[in-house]
């Protein structure tokens, strides 16, 4: 269907069918009606510098997530550029400088995909296509605060921008309903009048904990400055400065310094302090610090790093260059540092807590949340992982604690039931200061026994898969302890084995074969298979209000099917391999529930959706520790 556009009272009208989009030049504004009925009003539209470099895995994996995103601008003016036959060319004025060009928003074109490059040292030229699913965006009142393609992005893909309207989503002709959202944005930009007085005026400044566990610092000035700007030895300053909650000073600040040795000529380090305001120290913090441009500096690190507990926190910024600068002019930001992802967490008894025998939780009013939300489940990505030097079949990918600044190297490794187990972990990780390796493959748990898997292409790749982690492992004698979960289909049998006589063999041939390096082996327990109507169940009761602690229930003797690698462990009889069942925060003895404190425990079928295998974390460490 053709995309009509119009210019009406100093707006751009884009109508496709009953579909009509309107946005408004200055300031931008964007409302959407269909049939007649309002959708959307009044909607913003904001802008990140960054990179996007995303990895499809396959459908049960998604993606494997991998951005770096600065500091979000308002968009401020928009201007038509360009009239197309399906669409129109819009530029945009975000902060104080234009792109000559700006978006081109087209109808659907069997791809999907965003990508830029950059004009001159401050211009940004993107460009995002839109493809046969539609984006996901989020809002957070009335404003859009952020969008990310559902589709992974091509691998490899870099740009200067990332996400900008969610017009590509109204263009293919969907609205996602309100209660689809995937939630609120994770970026809380405090911003500063400009001064001017000193080359390292603060005009906006981001220190939070992302959307992972890890810390995120981004700080912009008005002027472009020089690594040399930022030499403590000249008694020049851009910090912040973190007290805990219930201190009276602050404990230490993160400063940037200039390093030769940096790709970006900056680095980060982090001078403690005691109450009385001395130095107790200084230690460099292993991050990548990045300079976009000469006014940007953007770094994110764990906070096992600083070594901050769960807990709320405040801080500042404050730069010193001939003038002081500081954000807020006076008082403190607020920061709350969390074991698990998300601001869902916050809540009491959220997700496995409220299953727990040992220190029990209820909260009432968590008996008809529901979060994420099915439709934002089903296709989101496991726990972010940054992609290591590829092996053979192998695509490691690291999370955690960095591997400078770990205690301890683990491996995390089997299949896509693995794979969901890495949000788990990454708390775990946290907590204990490993650093973790991902090391898995879907549809190929670690077992020795043939897979049954088409076409022959990927059975072949299975088979080197199970192969060569142990060379891996051999390479990497740092890692002493490795993570295995995985779901058993059916193998080839010969000389008259059964299923489960193959299954299990190969299961402990595959745990034997694992070097003398690898001190300590953990079967994770596989989690139940509830089927795909189990979201359409939870949709209904979320619909009618019904109470989701008890919706949808299953009878646990037809989904927890026996685990054959924890049977193959157990058959083992050797100390260094362990069995960790975490069964009791899914299930009942009798009923396995897909709501748990108010988490969507899966996002198909048989996967953990992140936010809740987060919240198992804690859990996933009181079991080793129980087992020492």
């Amino acid at each position: 269907m053709p995309v009509t556009t119009a210019t009406v009272a100093d707006a751009l009208v884009l109508q496709r069918g009953q579909l009509r989009v309107e946005i408004a030049h200055h300031p931008v504004a964007v409302h959407v009606r269909r049939a007649g009925r309002r959708l959307i009003r009044g909607l913003d539209a904001w802008a990140v510098d960054g990179e996007v470099c995303d990895q499809f895995i396959q459908f049960t994996e998604v993606v494997i997530a991998k951005e770096a995103l600065g500091l979000p601008e308002r968009i401020v003016s928009a201007t038509v550029a360009e009239r197309l036959a399906d669409g129109t060319r819009i530029g945009w004025r975000r902060g104080r400088w234009w792109c000559d060009r700006g978006a081109t928003w087209r109808s659907a074109s069997g791809e999907s995909c965003v990508g830029a490059h950059r004009d001159g040292a401050r211009k940004v030229t993107p460009s995002v296509v839109g493809g046969a699913l539609p984006p996901r965006w989020v809002v957070a009142g009335p404003r859009l605060a952020a969008m990310r393609s559902d589709l992974a992005a091509q691998p490899g893909l870099r740009g200067g921008v990332a996400v900008t309207l969610a017009l590509i989503a109204l263009m293919v002709g969907a609205v996602a309903p309100r209660d689809a959202r995937a939630g609120t944005a994770d970026a809380q930009t405090h911003v500063d009048d400009i001064e001017g007085a000193s080359p390292l005026d603060l005009v906006t400044v981001r220190f939070e904990q992302g959307s992972s566990t890890d810390l995120v610092l981004a700080m912009r000035t008005s002027e472009p400055w020089k690594a040399a700007d930022v030499n403590p030895a000249d008694g020049n300053q851009m910090c912040v400065w973190l007290r805990r909650d219930g201190e009276a000073a602050p404990r230490g600040r993160i400063c940037a310094i200039t390093d030769p040795s940096a790709a970006s000529d900056v680095s980060l380090r982090f001078t403690t302090l005691n109450q009385a305001g001395y130095r107790t120290g200084i230690r460099p913090i292993r991050a990548t610090v990045r300079r976009d441009d000469l006014t940007t500096i953007y770094a994110r690190f764990s906070p096992a790093v600083l070594k901050l507990d769960a807990d709320r926190y405040h801080w500042y910024a404050r730069t010193l260059h001939g003038t002081e600068d500081r954000v807020p002019n006076s008082g403190e930001f607020d920061m709350q540092v969390l074991p698990a992802r998300g601001p869902a967490t916050r809540r009491r008894c959220f997700g496995a807590p409220s299953r727990d025998v040992i220190e029990r939780c209820e909260n009432p009013r968590l008996k008809r949340a529901l979060t994420p939300h099915p439709n934002d489940a089903v296709l989101s990505p496991n726990s972010p992982c940054s992609r290591l030097p590829v092996q053979g079949v192998l695509t490691p990918c690291g999370f955690g604690i960095s591997a400078p600044a770990a205690r301890e190297t683990i491996a995390l490794v089997g299949d896509s039931h693995a794979a969901h187990w890495r949000s788990a972990l990454e708390v775990a990780s946290q907590e204990r200061r490993w650093h973790g390796v991902s090391i898995t493959q879907s549809g190929c748990p670690l077992s020795f026994a043939t897979t049954i898997l088409t076409p022959a292409g990927r059975l072949a790749k299975c088979q080197r898969f199970t192969e060569q982690v142990p060379d891996w492992l051999v390479d990497h004698p740092e890692v002493r302890t490795v993570f295995v979960s995985g779901h058993a289909g059916r193998v080839r049998v010969s000389d008259g084995a059964s299923q489960f006589q193959t299954q299990v063999r190969g299961y402990m041939d595959a745990f034997r074969a694992l070097p003398p390096s690898v001190t300590r082996i953990v079967v994770i327990r596989d989690t139940p298979i509830m089927g795909f109507r189990m979201l359409d169940c939870v949709r209904r009761a979320r619909a009618a209000r019904r109470d989701l602690r008890r919706a949808c229930t299953q009878r646990r003797s037809a989904v927890l099917k026996p685990d054959l690698a924890a049977i193959a462990a157990r058959r083992l009889h050797s100390p260094r391999v362990r069995v960790v069942d975490l069964s009791r925060f899914l299930c009942s003895t009798s009923r396995c529930f897909p709501v748990v404190g108010g988490a969507l425990v899966y996002k198909d079928g048989q996967h953990l959706t992140e936010i809740f295998s987060s919240t198992l974390g804690p859990y996933l460490l009181r079991a080793l520790d129980a087992r020492r």
